[in-house]
């Protein structure tokens, strides 16, 4: 799974797949849930990619502590990218 790709979870939510990270071996994603039409809805999750029996597949991620560690890898990695610009570069 790719960061800007569009998947889709059991219950038929699709997600649009914003920012990949990996934290202890495995993959998360900040993800924006979409509406018919990939229509955006403000509405964000945070989910975990998961390989079992060849197959991958993504839930949310529902463990608070880990939730709170992924969201502060986020934050420092944003930090970091906006740090890092030039003026210039924001316009």
């Amino acid at each position: 799974m790719d960061k800007n790709s569009v998947i889709t979870l059991e219950d038929g939510t699709n997600y649009e797949l914003l920012e990949k990270i990996s934290y202890q071996d495995i993959n998360y994603f900040l993800a924006e849930k979409l509406l018919a039409e990939d229509k955006e809805t403000g509405e964000y999750a945070i989910l975990k990619e998961i390989k079992e029996n060849n197959e991958t597949y993504v839930e949310k991620e529902e463990n608070e502590d880990i939730l709170l560690t992924i969201i502060k890898i986020l934050t420092t990695n944003f930090t970091n990218v906006i740090n890092s610009l030039k003026p210039e570069e924001l316009l």
